[in-house]
């Protein structure tokens, strides 16, 4: 039986990275994200869903999802929010269980990569499937200053979404491990490599 491990951090905490170093380990990763993005391919039945739900004005021309115009939609907007959610987490959740039952004789750990997984425990929703949680960490600082970079956005708009997030003491207090991603790479992979002997 596979080790199932819920991978998580804040923002610009460097989760990606993570888990790319933990694959090249040969880790299997089961990404959340890219589960959602799969789900609401165009015409795909949890497309639809959300178009019937929000208005076909959240979907481009060529039938895609406009994250940007549904993202603003429920940021502000817990009771949105929640409908999405709805919609995408009973199915991501499924994919999920799905993936590990056909991963768990191939792989010893399987790590699965959850953005909101802290937010989700604090709601009472913490995955039964998960052994132990890694949370990737490094300062506020810091995440600002990567996320910027990286997404392109306002520093102003990264603190918004930081403060939307679980605070760092909240998810370094759901930890088993904590992941020091505050130093370089070779650092980082050296902390992955103890991780997995002990895992």
């Amino acid at each position: 039986m596979s080790h199932v491990i819920g991978l998580t951090g804040g923002i610009g905490s460097g989760k990606s990275t993570v888990t790319n170093l933990l694959e090249k380990q040969g880790v299997k990763i089961i990404d959340t994200d890219i589960i959602a993005r799969n789900l609401v391919q165009p015409s795909s039945a949890a497309l639809t869903k959300i178009s019937d739900k929000f208005g076909s004005d959240i979907l481009n021309n060529d039938g895609s999802l406009n994250r940007a115009k549904l993202r603003q939609i429920i940021f502000n907007n817990e009771q949105k929010k929640r409908q999405l959610e709805e919609i995408l987490h009973p199915l991501i959740q499924q994919n999920v269980r799905q993936q590990i039952a056909e991963n768990q004789k191939t792989f010893s750990i399987i790590v699965v990569a959850i953005p909101l997984l802290v937010e989700a425990i604090i709601k009472g929703k913490r995955p039964d499937y998960l052994d132990k949680i890694w949370v990737v960490d490094c300062s506020v600082k810091l995440q600002i200053a990567r996320a910027t970079v990286r997404d392109q956005n306002t520093e102003a708009q990264i603190k918004q979404i930081i403060k939307a997030q679980a605070t760092r003491a909240q998810r370094l207090e759901q930890a088993d491990n904590v992941i020091d991603n505050s130093g370089s790479i070779s650092q980082l992979e050296a902390q992955i490599k103890q991780l997995l002997t002990q895992a």
